[in-house]
Parts: structure tokens; C-alpha cells; sequence
């Protein structure tokens, strides 16, 4: 990296009031960490209350997700997960993106969840969410189906996802959501 770059990004993050940002592993006690900070970020910058907490609930979904369910590096120590987030303010609330790398045999599965949470209204989504409390058992990696119908439920947005290539058995996936104040 360049000076240009580091000035590129620096605009960036200014043009799209970046508040918070962070690259790296997501174990538990980074996760934790990042919450803190955030929690601190979103008091400052914020008079609407309101929005500043639905949007830390949703950040907990998220980087639990990330910390829960990124493919691992072969590499790696178990626990540890790399992905991204970032949070900005917008006219209208917050904007959430993450990011992280899943297996290629885990994106039909999700893709399909996903679209099916996108096509429910908020009704729908509060009824699926006792459903799967209900008869949801606990995965092998700590969740039960519901974080995605959660993150849905606050923000009261449609998920904007995608899934890129990434390796040559991995997917990177990427999604956005918009809290709105």
C-alpha cells in the first residue's frame, strides 16, 4: 500500500461516514471488543437512541455470524475467523456491511434462506422466528437458524447479499443492511 491508496481510502470512509471498521479474525473475544468500541461510536454519534440500539442488536447478530460461521483458512487456529465489517451513518439510520468466506457447499443453502426471509413481511418474519424457536435444535457450530431472521426482524430491511468466488472451494459473502433511524 501507497501513500494514494491510504488517501483513497481515507476519502472513501469520509464520503460515506464510515464510523467504524475492522478486518481481521473474529473469535469470541475480538467480537466482544468490537462490540464495546461500537456501542461507545454509536452513543456519540447519534441523537436517536432508537436507532443507535437496533443497530448495535443487529451488529451482535452479524459478527456472531461471522465469528460462528466463516470457513477457516486451512491454516488457521480453530475459533478464529477472518471477515470484515463496517458501520456508516446515512441520512436515513445506519448501514451495516460484513463480510466473510463460506464453503461453496453452504451458499445454496443460504442463498435459499435468505430469499426466503427477503420475501416475508414483518409478520411473517416474527411467526418464523417462534416457529424455529420452537423446534430449531443447536448446530454444531452454536446456532439455531436464527440470526438471519433476527438481523431481518430489527433492521426492518430487505438482506442485500452476495457471494463472490473466492478460492477454489470458497465463496466470500457479502451483505448490507440499512437500520433506519
Amino acid at each position: 500500500m501507497n501513500s494514494a491508496d491510504a488517501i483513497s481510502i481515507f476519502n472513501t470512509m469520509t464520503s460515506e461516514n464510515v464510523l467504524y471498521a475492522f478486518h481481521g479474525e473474529f473469535n469470541y473475544g475480538m467480537v466482544n471488543t468490537l462490540l464495546s468500541d461500537v456501542k461507545k461510536q454509536l452513543h456519540k454519534s447519534t441523537t436517536n437512541m432508537r436507532a443507535a440500539k437496533k443497530t448495535y442488536k443487529v451488529l451482535v447478530e452479524c459478527l456472531e455470524n461471522i465469528h460462528k460461521h466463516s470457513a477457516k483458512r486451512e491454516s488457521e487456529v480453530p475459533g478464529n475467523n477472518e471477515g470484515i465489517f463496517i458501520l456508516s451513518k446515512k441520512d436515513d439510520g445506519y448501514m451495516v456491511a460484513i463480510g466473510n468466506s463460506i464453503l461453496d457447499n453452504e451458499v445454496k443453502t443460504l442463498q435459499s434462506m435468505l430469499d426466503e426471509i427477503n420475501a416475508m413481511d414483518a409478520s411473517s418474519l416474527k411467526k418464523k422466528y417462534r416457529e424455529q424457536i420452537q423446534s430449531a435444535e443447536v448446530s454444531d457450530r452454536g446456532g439455531a437458524g436464527l440470526g438471519m431472521i433476527d438481523i431481518a426482524i430489527k433492521s426492518g430491511s430487505i438482506l442485500d447479499y452476495k457471494f463472490e468466488n473466492y478460492t477454489d472451494a470458497k465463496h466470500f459473502f457479502s451483505m448490507k443492511i440499512l437500520i433506519k433511524a
